[in-house]
C-alpha cells in the first residue's frame, strides 16, 4: 500500500470514529452558533507556556528561551500601569539563563581605562546611589513576526514588549569607583552566560561613555519593587531608559572602560545610540475578537516614546483617512508608556480593522508605512482586526467554499502538515509533523512559485525561515499528499450531504496522524 493511500484511509476512518456514535448510528455533533461559544484569541498567536515563576506567555522559541507576553496582559494590574513581573516578556541569546547565587556574585570593573580593578558584591551595589526609574523595554524587532514577507530575526508579534519600575545601582557611581581615564570613550559590558552562536559566544554589549553618565542609567538588581527573575536578568541587567532592551545586559559579570572598539561586540555601533521610536498600540481586544454587529467596543491601548512625552493618540477605523482623538491617562513618568481609552462601534458585518497612532511632543509622529526613513513602520502591530459575529457562524457545511481566504473569519479549513525541526525553529533531530492552521485550500497549480508563496502564518516554522527546502525537502514532497487528503475530504462531503463533515472534525481527526 502506498503512503499516500494509507495517510487517506487513516484520515477517513479518524473522522468516521468522530462522527460515529457507540450505537452504530451516524450523527452530526453540535457546533456552537454563535462566537461567544467560540474559543477567544489570548493575544499571541503561539503557544502558551509558562516557565518556572512565570505566567502562560506565548513561546516564540524555547532554545533560547524567547516568550513574548500575549497583549491583554501587557497592562498589569499588580502594580499597575506597570507589567507584573509574571508577564514581563523572556529574551535570551543563550540556552538558558545562568544559575548565580547572590552570595557568589562578582561584578569585575575594569578595562584599559579604568584607574584601577575592582570587584563588587551585590551588597556593594546596594550601598551605592540608588536610582528608581519606570521604563519601556522594547524589543528593537517590535512586531518583525507580522511582516508579509517575512524579515529575518526573532518573529515576535506585539508581545516583545513590557515596562516595569527599576531600581538598581546608579551607573556613574559604579564607573566612579574605578576611575575614568581621560581618554576614556566607551563602556563594554559581558554577561555570565554562553550564547548559542557560534562565532560569538558572548553576548557582548558596548555603550558609549556619556550614555553611562547619564543620571537614569543603573545596573538595576529590583523591578516593580522586588528582586529581578530568573528570566529577566536576575541578580543584575542594564538599564538604559528611552533605549531599546536589547542592548540591556542581562546577568552582568564584567564591566570594562575602553578607548577602542572591542571586536567581540553584538552591534554594528555603540548601543545606546538608537532611542525608540513613537509607537502605539491596542491591547483590549486582542486580534480576531467577535462582537455583534452594532455594538461598541472599548479599546485600551498604550502610547509611548524616547521620553520627549505623548502629545495625543488617535484612532481611525477607515483605513487612516480620519483620525479621532482619544482619552489618555496622566503620564506616570517621562519613559514609562501612556495607556489610553477609546470607544468604536462596529457598523456592519465582516472584518473590523481599528488602528491607532501616537504623536510626541516633539511633534514625532508614528509611522504606518514603511519607507527609507522607517525600517520599522507600525500599520502591522498597531491595528486589531475585530471578527463581527454572524449568527450563521460556524455552522456545517458540506465542504469549504474554494473561493474562501485565510483571513475569511467564519471558516476554519483542513490543516495542512510541515515538518517542524527543533523547538528553536531551526532543523534539528526532533522530525514530527505539526499541524498547520488556517491555511488556504490548494487554488490549483504546481511548482516552485505557489509553494514559495504559500508560507505558514507563524514565521516561526523552518517552512518559512528556508524557502528553498520547501521545494527540496519533505514539506514540498508532500505538497501533492495533502492535496489529495483535501480533496478526498470534499468527495466524502459531497457524497453524504445528510451529513457533512465539519472542519472542526476534520482538524481533530488529522491530528490523531500526529
Amino acid at each position: 500500500m502506498k503512503r499516500r493511500d494509507m495517510l487517506g484511509g487513516a484520515l477517513g476512518a479518524a473522522a468516521g470514529s468522530l462522527l460515529r456514535p457507540r450505537g452504530g448510528i451516524a450523527s452530526v455533533p453540535l457546533l456552537p452558533k454563535t462566537a461567544d461559544q467560540l474559543p477567544q484569541p489570548t493575544g499571541t498567536p503561539y503557544p502558551l507556556v509558562a516557565l518556572p515563576g512565570k505566567a502562560p506567555m506565548g513561546q516564540v522559541y524555547d532554545i533560547p528561551p524567547n516568550y513574548e507576553t500575549p497583549t491583554p496582559h501587557l497592562i498589569g494590574t499588580e502594580h499597575y500601569p506597570f507589567t507584573d513581573n509574571a508577564y514581563y516578556y523572556v529574551r535570551y541569546r543563550e540556552a538558558s539563563p545562568a544559575q548565580i547565587a547572590p552570595d557568589q556574585l562578582r561584578l569585575q570593573v575594569g578595562g584599559e581605562q579604568a584607574e584601577h580593578a575592582i570587584a563588587l558584591t551585590l551588597d556593594d551595589l546596594r550601598s551605592l546611589p540608588k536610582v528608581e526609574s519606570g521604563a519601556v523595554g522594547q524589543c528593537a524587532g517590535f512586531g518583525d513576526g507580522l511582516f508579509r514577507p517575512v524579515v529575518a530575526g526573532v518573529p515576535w508579534t506585539k508581545g516583545d514588549l513590557s515596562c516595569a519600575r527599576w531600581t538598581g545601582a546608579s551607573m556613574r557611581s559604579v564607573l566612579e569607583a574605578a576611575g575614568i581615564k581621560p581618554d576614556a570613550k566607551l563602556v563594554t559590558f559581558r554577561p555570565y552566560g554562553t550564547t548559542i552562536a557560534r562565532k560569538k559566544g558572548k553576548y557582548v554589549q558596548t555603550y558609549a561613555l556619556a550614555s553611562m553618565l547619564h543620571p537614569e542609567a543603573m545596573l538595576a538588581y529590583a523591578m516593580n519593587g522586588e528582586d529581578l527573575t530568573l528570566w529577566n536578568g536576575y541578580p543584575l541587567r542594564v538599564i538604559v531608559p528611552g533605549t531599546y532592551a536589547p542592548s540591556w545586559v542581562k546577568q552582568v559579570e564584567t564591566i570594562e572602560i575602553r578607548a577602542t572598539w572591542d571586536p567581540a561586540d553584538w552591534s554594528e555601533g555603540p548601543a545606546g545610540e538608537d532611542r525608540l521610536l513613537t509607537y502605539s498600540l491596542i491591547t483590549d481586544p486582542p486580534d480576531g475578537t467577535r462582537v455583534p454587529v452594532g455594538q461598541a467596543v472599548s479599546l485600551r491601548g498604550l502610547a509611548w516614546d524616547a521620553g520627549q512625552g505623548i502629545a495625543k493618540v488617535e484612532t481611525s477605523v477607515d483605513g487612516g483617512s480620519s483620525w479621532q482623538p482619544v482619552q489618555i491617562e496622566p503620564p506616570v513618568g517621562p519613559y514609562v508608556w501612556r495607556v489610553w481609552h477609546q470607544t468604536v462601534r462596529v457598523a456592519a458585518k465582516g472584518q473590523f480593522p481599528v488602528l491607532s497612532r501616537a504623536t510626541s511632543a516633539d511633534g514625532a509622529t508614528q509611522a504606518l508605512d514603511v519607507d527609507g526613513k522607517n525600517w520599522n513602520a507600525s500599520r502591522t502591530f498597531a491595528s486589531i482586526l475585530l471578527g463581527v459575529r454572524d449568527e450563521t457562524i460556524n455552522q456545517p457545511r458540506a465542504c469549504p467554499p474554494r473561493g474562501c481566504r485565510r483571513a475569511d473569519l467564519r471558516w476554519r479549513y483542513v490543516p495542512r502538515f510541515a515538518w517542524r525541526g527543533s523547538p528553536a525553529g531551526r532543523p534539528g533531530t526532533d522530525r514530527r509533523r505539526a499541524p498547520v492552521r488556517d491555511r488556504r485550500p490548494p487554488q490549483g497549480g504546481s511548482g516552485r512559485r505557489r509553494r514559495r508563496r504559500e508560507l505558514h502564518p507563524l514565521p516561526h516554522l523552518e517552512a518559512n525561515r528556508h524557502p528553498r527546502r520547501i521545494q527540496q525537502g519533505p514539506v514540498g514532497q508532500r505538497s501533492r499528499q495533502d492535496a489529495a487528503v483535501v480533496r478526498r475530504a470534499r468527495q466524502r462531503c459531497r457524497r453524504r450531504q445528510d451529513h457533512p463533515l465539519s472542519p472542526d472534525l476534520l482538524q481533530r481527526a488529522a491530528s490523531l496522524r500526529r
